[in-house]
């Protein structure tokens, strides 16, 4: 004789009932409050994109030009730094030699230079031991050449 699969609704209550049907109703309110903050949310930052871009078109909006300091790192044909070039000018505003770990934190947290590369610990290991501009002076210690 096959066995009587427990039913959940024989087992509550009409007061356990009626307290889960007032929670769903609040439920569905809620969701339709979420829908329409997120609605409203994504007008404000699509506004804040707009208006972020267009100052970011006209400068700093004051009128002023702004001067800023030439670089005396090379940059590539493209415009931009090579990774050589950066550990340098980084190790030469420190005044001193400095370690693989500040020089890291360093370019990373300055956003210094970018790439594509998912370890950039090895990529910066690499450009420092080929480089002839950077020398080691300790262990994971490098100054400029």
């Amino acid at each position: 004789m096959p066995r009587r699969k427990p039913s959940l609704l024989n087992d509550l209550s009409t007061a356990d009932l009626k307290r889960l049907l007032a929670a769903r109703e609040r439920i569905d309110v809620l969701e339709e409050v979420k829908s329409k903050l997120v609605k409203d949310l994504a007008k404000v930052e699509k506004e804040l994109g707009k208006l972020m871009n267009n100052a970011a078109k006209t400068g700093s909006g004051t009128g002023k030009k702004v001067r800023r300091k030439k670089s005396t790192a090379k940059r590539t044909a493209a415009g931009k730094m090579k990774l050589e070039d950066v550990i340098v000018s980084v190790i030469r505003k420190n005044r001193s030699s400095i370690a693989f770990q500040e020089l890291k934190a360093r370019i990373l947290k300055g956003k210094l230079f970018k790439t594509k590369s998912g370890n950039f610990d090895n990529v910066l290991r690499r450009t420092l031991s080929t480089s002839k501009k950077v020398k080691r002076v300790g262990r994971g210690i490098y100054d400029v050449a």
